[in-house]
């Protein structure tokens, strides 16, 4: 499949080269990093030329353009509300824009506010473009938008912020009269990637501008369409989005949501055996944007943020359960404001106060325990400075360990360090994770003929197979993009294993459980994992094909279509017994945090 993908976008590259002219610029992108106050800047390409192609064919260079016209387009809440869109402001004006006009950036945000830069640059050859950026953070309480997603075809929040900026673009239009013909440029970030992608649907859908002169490249993109209204493919559109980022799979694609375009997907380590390559680029230019930074790809976390959104999929099946219930919780709770743990203690009480949406999170308790378990268990490593570095990061958050994928510092990353997107992109969607208990060593070999082995019961995330560790339990991840074959030698007389296989950006899932491998002798436990999801992984014991038994004696594997918890009861039970007893770490956690307090405390008197 990749292969597909370096062909299409060679064939756009090439076609590209013969009708831009060489008239490129450098403009300079400026925003407030998400998990870090410190102000970001990054140099992105610009030209004009390239608005005379049709915008099916997508340019990487437009793509950096485009990402740097979104993230320069957040609201800098740091420099008051008559500033905070002087970014925007000074990346169209490098640009040669004309006409700039900045909408609700100095307003206070509400739920139905959306701030919005408009401007037309005249183009040499005839013609002018429209430059549309919608503000992708720092947007306050235009979050509350995000969780109204209605109960028809598109979001509704989504849908209602895209008519105020379609709206905005007419009346520009009225006003100014830019001349034909028009490319209009549109870009966005997150939930205003989501705005981005509904406006340039309706401008296409009612005629203000072709579809071939529709230029929208939106990052991180959340869903905002139902399948069933999808009729048309709408090409001009891209939505490049990170293959573990949490954010672009809501609304669920289970609840058959999807977002118009084309979408482009960032590797991961989950799913592309060549990720490891890469990320090596990748690394050093966001070392470079946010001055000396190191980023760290955690599947560990990434396991952890998609068991909880597993967890929410489970107590609310379809959207009309969200709408009756979730949505009213999910609100109440962002606009109660202050701190993570103010908006949780909202969160709790007002599900109390909902029977609906209560029995649902009682069918997911145990879940949830073993989850926060190991969210103390992990922070309390952190504290005491034992955390393995290829475990969790250590000097992160734990807000910016489960955001980290959804940062745009990432994206930018990814995105600028690469300047062959038929590289870049992965089609690979399919994964495996593999969680072990009672097994000592593992050896892989791919088809590829790269092969290496790993020492369970420790984190290795220099692999193209990456363990992480989970209490007292390994967890594989697996890449599905090619076929894989892997060995294991058991450190005891009976083992445990599962595996679940996963498509990225969906959260149902194959359950395969091995609950009671036995060994009379040393011998290897062989098992194929074929390239796709389509054939069930076989297993050998010392090259005979092996009967698999579960508790009740079937001799096919448990098969499980939507798992709730990537480790099976057993593996569980040790599990928890490794954290130690959770009430004593809930209280080791706690006295370690009240010892920071002070000590941070003491540390602010001392300075005053």
């Amino acid at each position: 499949m990749r292969k597909l993908l370096s062909f299409f976008m060679s064939c756009c590259l090439l076609f590209g080269t013969m009708v831009t002219a060489r008239s490129e610029q450098k403009l300079t992108a400026v925003f407030r990093g998400v998990s870090v106050p410190d102000v970001m800047s990054f140099e992105v390409p610009f030209d004009t030329s390239w608005f005379l192609a049709d915008s099916e064919q997508y340019r990487h260079p437009l793509a950096q353009a485009s990402l740097g016209m979104a993230v320069s387009a957040f609201r800098d809440n740091q420099l008051g509300l008559e500033h905070c869109g002087d970014h925007i402001q000074s990346f169209l004006e490098q640009g040669g824009f004309q006409n700039i006009q900045l909408q609700e950036y100095d307003q206070p945000t509400a739920k139905d506010t959306i701030g919005t830069a408009i401007a037309t640059l005249p183009m040499k050859s005839g013609g002018s473009v429209l430059a549309v950026a919608v503000s992708g953070s720092g947007y306050g309480l235009e979050w509350l938008s995000n969780f109204d997603i209605g109960g028809a075809n598109v979001h509704q929040g989504f849908n209602d912020s895209a008519k105020r900026v379609y709206e905005r673009i007419q009346a520009y239009l009225s006003e100014y009269h830019p001349a034909q013909p028009i490319r209009v440029w549109l870009s966005g970030y997150s939930r205003a990637a989501a705005v981005a992608n509904r406006t340039a649907v309706l401008l296409i859908e009612q005629n203000v501008f072709p579809e071939s002169q529709t230029f929208a490249y939106t990052f991180a993109t959340p869903n905002n369409v139902t399948k069933a209204e999808m009729n048309r493919s709408y090409n001009g559109i891209y939505n490049i989005v990170g293959q573990c980022d949490p954010v672009p799979t809501v609304p669920l694609e289970e609840w058959e949501y999807t977002k118009a375009g084309v979408t482009l997907r960032i590797p991961a380590q989950e799913t592309d055996s060549d990720y490891l390559d890469l990320l090596k680029d990748a690394k050093a230019y966001y070392a470079h944007l946010t001055g000396g930074a190191a980023y760290e790809n955690n599947p560990g976390v990434n396991w952890l943020v998609r068991q909880l959104c597993l967890v929410f999929l489970n107590s609310c099946h379809n959207v009309n359960t969200y709408s009756d219930g979730f949505q009213q919780v999910l609100s109440e709770s962002f606009a109660a404001g202050g701190s993570l743990s103010q908006m949780l203690i909202a969160g709790i009480g007002k599900i109390i106060s909902m029977p609906l949406v209560l029995s649902g999170i009682k069918n997911q308790a145990n879940v949830l325990w073993t989850l926060a378990s190991e969210v103390i268990y992990q922070q309390v490593q952190v504290m005491f400075g034992v955390s393995d570095s290829n475990s969790w990061n250590a000097p992160a958050t734990l807000l910016s360990q489960v955001a980290l994928e959804h940062y745009p510092q990432v994206y930018i990353a990814w995105v600028m360090s690469h300047d062959r997107p038929q590289e870049l992109y992965t089609t690979s969607r399919s994964f495996r994770l593999v969680a072990l208990n009672g097994l000592g060593k593992v050896e892989w070999k791919a088809a590829d003929g790269a092969f290496g082995s790993l020492a369970l019961g420790q984190a290795d995330k220099s692999q193209a197979i990456c363990a992480v560790m989970l209490g007292g339990v390994t967890l594989l991840t697996v890449p599905a993009d090619q076929k894989y074959t892997l060995d294991f030698w058991p450190d005891s007389e009976s083992a445990s294993l599962q595996i679940e296989e996963y498509q990225a950006g969906m959260l149902s899932h194959r359950k395969l459980t091995y609950d009671s491998l036995t060994f009379s002798d040393k011998g290897s436990v062989h098992f194929i994992l074929p390239k796709g999801l389509e054939e069930l992984p076989t297993v050998e014991y010392n090259g005979v094909p092996y009967t698999i038994r579960n508790a009740e004696g079937a001799i096919d594997p448990t098969l499980d279509a939507m798992g709730s918890l990537a480790l099976s009861d057993g593996l569980a039970a040790n599990f928890l017994s490794l954290l130690l007893g959770v009430p004593a770490v809930v209280l080791l956690g706690s006295v370690l945090l009240l010892l920071r307090h002070h000590h941070n405390k003491k540390k602010e008197q001392a300075k005053g």
